[in-house]
């Protein structure tokens, strides 16, 4: 006896075989793992993250509360109003200028590589190499390199050879913060743009060769050809890089944090996210913790969300419809 939903070559009567039917549940269980990640582990946290700024911890009653824009712009104020925490904001902020340093020497060395120089594949090596090796290890041996203590017989090699070509480099010395500053610019520019050439390069080499021939027949020179036709043939990887650039501003402290430890007086080397993680080290994961966390993440949000919209409406305007 036959089952009045099913035909008899086993089809369902909206239309779906057993088979497909299987499928459905298969795929769906394979989905399902992953999704309840992204549920718990990203949509979760991140709209918590938007709606404890709104609120606030009462002590008497034990609880989170509503409580508007009233804590928010409390938290707002005294981001400005101290020393400490606005060195912490600033200090964040040193992240643009870094990574738009790299960009041009990333676009050259990448222009270098996709015109096949002698020992490319050598030095693709050689640039990579900072990226496969653990930040804080490298942070560290770039340190002892420049470590700055004679009386001590530990000055590195890097600050000997400093104060030889006439430097005056005093180590990783708070009373000297732009020196500081300066050598953790140089770290990161060395250090942050071995990935950047090589995926600006891979881009330079999905453009067609015979666009680039074209190009050379009608007298293109050499850096005719990278500004008028491989950079805006690759604008959109270098919108990418800049938004991405951008970005960083929520994510610069561990280089900073490891280079010097400690904040220095009235928060010198202090960045916003490097705040952050202090306050919970030294508060734990408590309401009031949580809640004034979660505040400093959304100003620091609402300062650069406003960036990160023109800068895509711009880089989407200027970036050609191309696809290789």
């Amino acid at each position: 006896m036959t089952n009045s939903l099913v035909n008899k070559t086993g089809k369902h009567k909206n239309g779906m075989t057993r088979r497909h039917r299987k499928q459905m549940i298969f795929i769906f269980s394979l989905m399902l793992f992953p999704i309840s990640q992204w549920l718990i582990f990203w949509l979760y946290p991140n709209v918590t993250n938007l709606v404890l700024p709104f609120t606030t911890y009462d002590f008497f009653e034990g609880k989170i509360v509503f409580a508007g824009f009233e804590n928010l712009l409390t938290e707002f104020g005294k981001v400005f109003s101290t020393p400490a925490t606005r060195n912490a904001f600033f200090n964040s902020w040193r992240a643009l200028p870094i990574n738009f340093i790299i960009l041009p020497i990333s676009v050259i060395v990448g222009y270098a590589f996709s015109k096949h120089v002698p020992g490319e594949r050598i030095f693709r090596i050689l640039f990579f190499i900072p990226s496969i090796i653990s930040t804080v290890t490298l942070v560290l041996c770039f340190k002892y390199i420049f470590e700055y203590a004679p009386s001590a017989d530990l000055t590195g090699p890097g600050a000997q050879l400093l104060h030889k070509i006439g430097i005056d480099w005093h180590g990783w010395n708070m009373e000297y913060p732009q020196q500081v500053w300066t050598m953790i610019y140089i770290y990161c520019i060395w250090a942050g743009f071995s990935v950047n050439v090589i995926m600006i390069s891979s881009a330079m080499q999905r453009i067609p060769e015979a666009l680039i021939e074209s190009a050379k027949l009608d007298g293109t020179g050499f850096w005719r050809e990278l500004w008028s036709i491989r950079i805006p043939l690759i604008m959109p990887t270098i919108s990418v890089f800049i938004i991405n650039s951008i970005m960083c501003v929520t994510s610069f402290f561990l280089v900073p944090m490891t280079f010097m430890t400690t904040k220095g007086p009235e928060g010198i080397f202090d960045t916003f996210p490097w705040l952050m993680l202090r306050h919970v080290e030294e508060n734990g994961l408590d309401p009031s913790t949580m809640i004034a966390v979660s505040t400093l993440g959304f100003i620091l949000m609402i300062c650069l969300t406003p960036i990160i919209i023109v800068t895509k409406a711009i880089t989407d305007k200027i970036t050609p419809d191309v696809s290789f």
